[in-house]
C-alpha cells in the first residue's frame, strides 16, 4: 500500500499547474503543447489583452481562438490521467479506512474500525471505546477528535463536548450554564460556587443569547470601518510629516550654504534637533499605527472566527464567544493621530551676532485639537472698538501642555465677512488672543 501511495503522489506531481501550483483543472494545451489550467489562462488573458498569449514556461506566443480560451485544445491524456488518479485515491482511502481497527478493543480481531483517535493516548478508537473513554477517570480529559466520515448524531455528541471542560473544575465536562453567573459551568459548580444559582442546559440558554451575542459581533464589526480610516490618518499624517521634513531640511540646508563653512556646526546641530523630533513624532505614530493594525487583526480574526462558531460551533463555543467579543468591544483606541505634521524652521535671515543663532532653531508641536479648548469673557462678550482677549490653552496626547511653539491662527470675522485683525501671544502653557471689535456683532 505504502508503495502505491508514492505512486500516486509521484503522478500527481506531473498533474500540477505551473501556474497556481495546485492540481490542473480543465487543461487546455498552448501551441508550445505546455498544459495549464483554464482558469489560469483565462486570468493571464485577462491581465493582458492581445490577440495571442504568451506561454509562462516558455515565453512562446499561442494565438488566442476568436471564440475565447476555450477553445484552445483540451488535454485529453491529462484528463485521463486527473480521473485515474483520484479513483485510485479513493480506493486507497477505503482500504485504508477498513484495514484501520480499534486499538483499545480486547479482541483486535474482532475490533471495530476506528472512528476516532485519542491525541493524548495516540491510539485509533471506535465509537464504544470513545464512550468509555470519556466515562474513565483516568482518561475523563483527554482530547479526543473524530477521524473517520461518520455523521451520526452520537459521535457527533461526543466530539462536540470533548474539548469543552470547567476553567474552576478542570477534569469536569461543561453541562449546565449559569443564569446568575452568567458562564458556562460544570456539575461540581452547581454543588459548590452555584448551589443556589439559577442554570440551565446549554442548549436552553442559547436562544435568550443568541440575539446579544450576535448584536456584539455587528457591534465589533462596526468598528472596523472606523479602524480603517484612522489608520488611513495616521498613514497619511506620517507620509505628510515626512514631507515637511524633508522640505524644512532643504530650508536648513540652503539657509546653510549661504553662511558657507562657518555655519557648518550649526547646520549639523539643527539637522539633528530635525530628526530627533521627526523620529520621536514618526515613533508615535508608528506605535500607533501598530497598535490599530493590531486591533484591526484582533477584531477581523475575532469576528471571522465568531461567524464560524456561530454558524458551526456548539452552544458552549457560542456562548464562550461573548465574553472575548465584549473584552473586544471594551478596548479603547484613539481615532485620531497621536502626532501630527507640525515642525517650524525658525530663523531670522537679518541676524548676523554669531554664527550658530544666525542658523534659528527647531520647533515642533505636539498638540491634540480634539482636548484643546478657549476660554476667556472674550468669547462670549464684546464691546465695539475696545481690545478683547480670550485666552487658548492647548494639550499634547497626554492631556498635558507645558511649552510653547504651536502653530496657532485665528480667523474672527464680522457680520459683513470683513475679517477682523487679531494678534496671538505666546505665553508659554497658553495662547493669548487680542482682537479689537469695529461692529456691533462678532461672528467667529
Amino acid at each position: 500500500m505504502t508503495s502505491a501511495i508514492k505512486v500516486i503522489e509521484q503522478i500527481n506531481e506531473q498533474l500540477m499547474c505551473a501556474i497556481c501550483l495546485d492540481r490542473l483543472t480543465t487543461p487546455l494545451f498552448l501551441h508550445c503543447l505546455h498544459t495549464f489550467c483554464s482558469q489560469c489562462l483565462h486570468r493571464i488573458a485577462n491581465n493582458d489583452p492581445s490577440s495571442s498569449i504568451t506561454c509562462p514556461t516558455c515565453r512562446a506566443k499561442t494565438p488566442l481562438p476568436d471564440q475565447g480560451i476555450d477553445h484552445l485544445m483540451p488535454n485529453f491524456f491529462v484528463n485521463q490521467m486527473l480521473d485515474l488518479v483520484h479513483l485510485k485515491s479513493e480506493e486507497l482511502k477505503k482500504e485504508m479506512r477498513e484495514n484501520k481497527k480499534c486499538n483499545a478493543c480486547d479482541n483486535m480481531k474482532t475490533a471495530d474500525f476506528a472512528t476516532s483517535r485519542c491525541v493524548d493516548c495516540n491510539k485509533d478508537l471506535c465509537t464504544s471505546c470513545v464512550a468509555e473513554h470519556k466515562r474513565a477517570h483516568a482518561t475523563l480529559d483527554h482530547r479526543i477528535i473524530a477521524t473517520s466520515d461518520d455523521d451520526s448524531q452520537e459521535t457527533q455528541e461526543l466530539d462536540k463536548y470533548s474539548l469543552s471542560f470547567c476553567k474552576y473544575h478542570t477534569r469536569n465536562v461543561i453541562k449546565y450554564f449559569c443564569n446568575t453567573c452568567d458562564e458556562a459551568i460544570c456539575r461540581v459548580c452547581t454543588i459548590l460556587e452555584h448551589r443556589e444559582h439559577q442554570y440551565v442546559y446549554p442548549k436552553d440558554a442559547l436562544p435568550a443569547r443568541r440575539g446579544a451575542i450576535a448584536e456584539l459581533l455587528e457591534q465589533a464589526k462596526s468598528r472596523m470601518p472606523e479602524l480603517k480610516k484612522t489608520l488611513s490618518q495616521v498613514q497619511e499624517m506620517s507620509k505628510r510629516l515626512t514631507e515637511c521634513r524633508e522640505a524644512i531640511a532643504k530650508e536648513i540646508s540652503e539657509n546653510t550654504e549661504a553662511r558657507i563653512e562657518a555655519l557648518r556646526e550649526g547646520q549639523n546641530e539643527l539637522l539633528r534637533q530635525l530628526d530627533h523630533i521627526h523620529d520621536g513624532k514618526q515613533k508615535v505614530l508608528g506605535l500607533q499605527k501598530d497598535s490599530i493594525e493590531l486591533e484591526l487583526g484582533k477584531l477581523s480574526g475575532c469576528c471571522e472566527f465568531a461567524d464560524n462558531v456561530l454558524t458551526f460551533g456548539n452552544e458552549v463555543e457560542v456562548l464562550q464567544m461573548k465574553g472575548r467579543l465584549e473584552i473586544l468591544n471594551d478596548v479603547k483606541v484613539q481615532y485620531e493621530p497621536e502626532e501630527d505634521d507640525t515642525i517650524q524652521y525658525v530663523h531670522d535671515p537679518a541676524s548676523t551676532k554669531t554664527v550658530s543663532e544666525s542658523l534659528g532653531s527647531i520647533r515642533a508641536s505636539s498638540t491634540f485639537a480634539s482636548i484643546s479648548y478657549a476660554s476667556g469673557d472674550g468669547i462670549h462678550t464684546a464691546r465695539v472698538k475696545m481690545e478683547t482677549t480670550f485666552r487658548l490653552t492647548t494639550k499634547d496626547r497626554h492631556g498635558q501642555r507645558y511649552k510653547g511653539g504651536d502653530r496657532v491662527t485665528v480667523d474672527i470675522r464680522q457680520p459683513d465677512g470683513t475679517p477682523l485683525q487679531s494678534t496671538v501671544k505666546d505665553e508659554g502653557n497658553h495662547f493669548k488672543i487680542l482682537s479689537l471689535l469695529t461692529s456691533d456683532k462678532l461672528h467667529r
